[in-house]
C-alpha cells in the first residue's frame, strides 16, 4: 500500500503544482459557462420546456457578481479556500440535476444557488493563482481560460445537438472531476507570500484598481450586448453557433499566450478595441448570413480573448500586494460581470 502521502500527491505529481489548480477550476468554470452564466444549457432548457430564461439568465448572473464580491469578505486563506471547494463543488452537483425535472421554483433557487457558489469560488481561486511564479501566470491564466471554454463548447455542442439532459449529466460529472482534483490542492500557504511587498506598495493599489475596474466595466458592457443582440440576430445558425462561438476566443488566447509571453501587452488593447468596433460595424452593416457571422464573431470574441487575458493578468499581477488574493481578484471579476449584466440589459430593451 502506498504512503498517504504519495497517494494524496498523485496527482499533484502527475500534472504539477501549477497545472492542478488549473484543472480543478477550469472544470468547475466550464460547468458555470456552459450552464450558470449565460449558458446554452439553461436556453436548451428553456425551449424544450418552452418558457422564457430571462429570469433564470439574469438572477444567476446577479447572484455570481454577489458571490465575487463577497469571496474576498468571506475567504481570507489557501485553507478555507480548498474547504469551499470541497463543499460547493458537490453541492452545485445536485443544484444542477434539479434541471432534470419541469420547472418549479427549485430551478429559480438552484440557479441562485449555483451561480452565487460560483462566484464565490472563483473568486477564492486567488489564492492558488498567486501560488503560481508571477512570471508564470499570464500562462496559467491563458490556460485555464482556454481549457474552461473547450469543456463549455463540449457541453454546448451536446445540449444543442445531442440531448439536453444528457448534457447536464455531463456538467455533473465536470463538477465531480474538479472536486477530485480539489482534494489533491495544497491548502498550507506557500512561503513565496511577499508581506514585505505588501508593507511597501510603490503605488496607490485603490486608486489603480478603480481605474482598471471602471474599465473592465465599460468594456464588458459590449460581452453583454453580444449575448443579448448577437445571439438572436443570429440564433437561426445554431448548428454553426454552437461550436463555433468561443473558437475564435481560444484561437485569440493562444496566439497570444504564445506570442507575447513576458512583453509589454499594452498595444493588444488598440487592436481589441478596433476589433470590437469592426465587429459592430459589421453587425449593422451586414447581412445574416453564414459569412457575415463567421466574420462579425471572431472579430468579437477575438477582442473578448485578448481583453479577458489582459485583465485576468493584470489582476494576478496585483495578487502579490494584498494580503488577501481573493479579494482583489473577486472585486474585479466582479467588475466585468456587472458589464455583463449591464449589456444584457440594454440588449433587452
Amino acid at each position: 500500500m502506498a504512503p498517504r502521502g504519495n497517494k494524496e500527491g498523485l496527482l499533484r505529481i502527475a500534472w504539477g503544482e501549477r497545472h492542478l489548480p488549473v484543472v480543478a477550476h477550469a472544470l468547475f468554470s466550464g460547468w458555470m459557462l456552459s450552464f450558470l452564466f449565460e449558458g446554452q444549457i439553461i436556453y436548451a432548457l428553456a425551449r424544450l420546456h418552452q418558457i422564457s430564461p430571462t429570469f433564470l439568465v439574469f438572477s444567476g448572473i446577479a447572484a455570481c457578481f454577489g458571490g465575487l464580491l463577497l469571496g474576498g469578505l468571506l475567504i481570507n486563506t489557501k485553507r478555507r479556500a480548498k474547504r469551499l471547494f470541497l463543499h460547493s463543488y458537490p453541492l452545485c452537483i445536485p443544484l444542477s440535476l434539479i434541471f432534470l425535472f419541469p420547472p418549479t421554483v427549485l430551478w429559480n433557487l438552484a440557479m441562485i444557488g449555483g451561480s452565487f457558489l460560483a462566484g464565490i469560488s472563483t473568486a477564492a481561486w486567488g489564492f492558488y493563482l498567486k501560488e503560481s511564479p508571477r512570471k508564470e501566470r499570464f500562462k496559467t491564466v491563458a490556460d485555464l481560460l482556454i481549457l474552461s471554454n473547450l469543456f463549455m463548447i463540449l457541453l454546448n455542442v451536446t445540449a444543442i445537438h445531442v440531448s439536453v439532459r444528457l448534457a447536464v449529466i455531463a456538467s455533473a460529472l465536470l463538477l465531480a472531476g474538479a472536486f477530485f482534483a480539489a482534494l489533491q490542492l495544497p491548502e498550507a500557504d506557500d512561503s513565496r507570500s511577499t508581506p514585505a511587498v505588501i508593507e511597501k506598495i510603490p503605488f496607490n493599489l485603490i486608486q489603480l484598481l478603480g481605474f482598471l475596474y471602471v474599465f473592465i466595466f465599460i468594456i464588458t458592457i459590449n460581452s453583454g450586448l453580444m449575448y443579448q443582440v448577437f445571439g438572436s440576430a443570429f440564433a437561426h445558425l445554431s448548428w454553426l453557433s454552437s461550436w463555433y462561438w468561443a473558437l475564435p476566443y481560444i484561437a485569440a488566447l493562444l496566439l497570444v499566450r504564445n506570442s507575447f509571453p513576458g512583453k509589454d501587452r499594452g498595444n493588444l488593447l488598440y487592436i481589441g478595441i478596433s476589433m470590437i468596433g469592426l465587429s459592430f460595424i459589421g453587425f449593422l452593416y451586414l447581412n445574416r448570413s453564414v459569412p457575415a457571422y463567421l466574420l462579425i464573431n471572431t472579430l468579437m470574441l477575438g477582442a473578448c480573448g485578448v481583453y479577458d487575458l489582459f485583465w485576468w493578468t493584470t489582476l494576478g499581477e496585483m495578487l502579490d500586494f494584498h494580503a488577501n488574493p481573493a479579494l482583489i481578484l473577486g472585486t474585479g471579476l466582479a467588475a466585468n460581470v456587472l458589464g455583463v449584466f449591464t449589456g444584457g440589459v440594454f440588449g433587452q430593451n
